[in-house]
This record gives C-alpha cells, structure tokens and sequence, in this order.
C-alpha cells in the first residue's frame, strides 16, 4: 500500500488505495526574532550552504544589473515570458 502527501494551496491530501481524506491546514503565525537574535545565530555549515545557494539565485540592484543575470536563464529557456515579482 502506497500512501501519498500532497500539499498544495493551503490543503493537504492524503489519499490511499480505498479513500481520500482532505483539510485545511491550520495557519500557524510565529513571531520573528528580533534583528539581534537573528544576527546572532549560530547557522550550521549546511544552513549556510544553503543560504548561500539560494542567494545566488536572486537577481538583486539596478534594472542592467537584474537584465544581465536573466538574460542566459531567458535564453537558456527559450522562455518568451517572465514574471518578476517585488
């Protein structure tokens, strides 16, 4: 027996063979750190691998600095769209 989780836009399924259960997940709103705690975090080296990953996907500064990073992922693609979001 092969049992699935899918989440996706705030609900989860879980289907099985002879049924399929569904419901919202709860929203869980927890407090942010103050900025001096956050800078005093003691990240583990995977923590900082991967922050430094993702950094290097943002394509941040001024409007020929953001084209010039996009410009081989467009071309890469050959995507004819892309949406930017603040």
């Amino acid at each position: 027996m092969t049992s699935r989780l899918r989440v996706g836009s705030g609900a989860m399924t879980s289907p099985t063979p002879s049924t399929s259960i569904s419901y919202v997940a709860p929203r869980v709103i927890l407090p942010l750190a103050s900025p001096e705690d956050a800078t005093a975090y003691n990240y583990s080296p995977d923590d900082k691998a991967r922050i430094a990953q993702n950094r290097a996907r943002l394509s941040l500064g001024k409007p020929e600095t953001v084209l010039a990073k996009l410009e081989p992922l467009i071309e890469s693609n050959k995507a004819d769209e892309l949406v930017v979001t603040p």
